[in-house]
């Protein structure tokens, strides 16, 4: 396992999206805006990243 490190603030532009999403987040609750993924695409999402967590903890895939 390998962990990323950045010099400067500026190199983490994965940070400048949190704001964004939050704020699409709130539109989509306030029915300003709809949502740009499926209840489905979302929870194959979370599935997903469930099992890349489970299998890092075990050293292997699950």
């Amino acid at each position: 396992m390998w962990l990323k490190t950045y010099a400067h603030d500026q190199d983490r532009l994965w940070v400048q999206a949190f704001p964004g999403q939050l704020a699409h987040f709130c539109d989509v609750i306030r029915g300003a805006a709809v949502p740009l993924v499926t209840v489905h695409d979302g929870l194959q999402n979370l599935r997903l990243t469930e099992a890349i967590a489970k299998a890092a903890r075990s050293a292997g895939p699950t």
